[in-house]
């Protein structure tokens, strides 16, 4: 996880060297814990808070909690684990919450709790069976959440996006990064039906988010692209080898 990698980056002077393989080892624990209660099916909040390794977990799969409340419960969530301590926020989406994730993600950074986002996806075994799953890791700033929960301590009187909340899916307004794509690919592909190949798309989105190769960027592939921008999705059919204009 990033946070393995990163921890030397983020080690302070101030703590003792014999500390650090203590905080790994705990993290790990931690990750191990994580993963043995959501085979046991066991609810909890997972939320661990080291001296320097800071992380909350969320799962968002709930069919009756996502189509009757929205993503408002998890960006909530999102707002109380950074306020308890989290630098981090991961969204496990499965089930229903695979179409949701990308939407609560956006949700809590345009609301100011979390800086920014990256999601990607993959497959796990849950049971005897393997299911597409998607990931949303959030940074949040220290004091972000709490600033906003003290603004906004009830959910029903919090300001409204310029989103239609669906069943299936959360549309909120486009970033710049999702104009600029679209444009770019736009560029390749004018008409409906028309195609490009996933390589070339990878390289035009690597060139928007400035960097020379796509899995560099905040979306490593081109389908974790798809996966966080329901603009590009009713724009673009991903077609694994190439995407087709709709």
């Amino acid at each position: 996880m990033p946070e393995l990698k990163e921890y030397s980056g983020r080690t302070q002077h101030r703590i003792p060297r014999g500390n650090h393989l203590a905080q790994v080892e705990e993290f790990i624990d931690f990750l191990k814990t994580t993963a043995e209660d959501r085979t046991r099916e066991v609810k909890r909040v997972w939320l661990h808070i080291g001296e320097t390794i800071r992380v909350g977990v969320m799962l968002v799969g709930e069919r009756d909690k996502l189509n009757f409340e929205g993503s408002k419960p998890y960006v909530r969530r999102t707002a109380m684990d950074n306020a308890a301590g989290a630098r981090t926020v991961y969204l496990i989406g499965y089930n229903l919450g695979v179409n949701f994730v990308p939407g609560i993600a956006r949700e809590a950074k345009q609301r100011g709790i979390a800086s920014k986002f990256e999601i990607d996806g993959y497959s796990a075994f849950i049971g005897n069976t393997v299911k597409d799953q998607v990931i949303a890791r959030l940074s949040v700033p220290d004091g972000a959440g709490k600033r906003f929960l003290e603004l906004y301590p009830n959910m029903a009187d919090w300001p409204d996006l310029e989103e239609e909340t669906q069943f299936s899916e959360i549309r909120i307004k486009p970033e710049k990064w999702e104009y600029d794509i679209d444009k770019a690919w736009s560029k390749r592909a004018t008409t409906s039906n028309e195609f490009i190949y996933t390589p070339v798309a990878g390289k035009d989105a690597a060139q928007v988010f400035g960097v020379t190769k796509l899995k560099d960027g905040p979306h490593k592939a081109v389908k974790s692209i798809f996966m966080a921008s329901n603009y590009l999705s009713e724009r673009w059919i991903h077609g694994g080898d190439k995407i087709i204009k709709r």
